[in-house]
């Protein structure tokens, strides 16, 4: 890489190297089921914080099992290294980056939700690999990772979209769901 600025000054807003691991699920398979977890809590799983995988319900991570909640994902490859990740229990919907939202203490951040799919690239995503055996989960349309906020483990922790960092909380590992 060799960025090469002539006046004033540059910027690199994101740089993704892909090393040609495998992908998560090829097109001619119609995805695969996966538990999403976090690199900084080993014991918790992505999922969804309210009872029902329905539009607008943030994403957390939570301990395994949960009441009334599978916790499992299903991961299409749609082409171009971008994937759609969908609750299995409710399929329509889609893994979102949801539009910034203010805080209680006014900062604005992005974060992560579910929206009935509608094919746009809020809903779109790249697998970048990262430490062996995680992934970043980067969506298409802004270049930000599935983060969990503040690199907090607790149960029902948050699941933001954020900067690419060095640390544990923008790594995921997908462990297959046998049928």
């Amino acid at each position: 890489l060799q960025v090469k600025v002539i006046e004033g000054w540059g910027a690199v807003d994101y740089i993704s190297v892909q090393n040609g691991a495998t992908s998560i699920s090829t097109p001619d398979d119609g995805g695969k089921d996966y538990r999403i977890g976090p690199k900084s809590s080993p014991d918790k799983w992505l999922d969804s914080m309210s009872d029902n995988m329905v539009d607008d319900s943030a994403l957390g991570i939570y301990s395994f099992p949960r009441a009334k909640h599978s916790q499992v994902w299903h991961v299409v490859l749609l082409g171009k290294g971008e994937y759609r990740i969908s609750p299995k229990d409710n399929p329509e919907q889609a893994v979102t980056r949801v539009t910034r939202t203010a805080d209680i203490d006014g900062t604005s951040r992005s974060r992560g939700g579910l929206y009935k799919y509608a094919g746009d690239a809020a809903q779109q995503w790249e697998l970048v690999p990262g430490d062996p055996g995680f992934y970043r989960i980067v969506n298409t349309f802004d270049h930000r990772c599935l983060n969990v906020g503040g690199g907090k483990n607790d149960e029902g922790a948050a699941v933001i979209l954020y900067q690419l960092t060095t640390g544990d909380n923008d790594q995921w590992r997908f462990i297959p769901v046998v049928k």
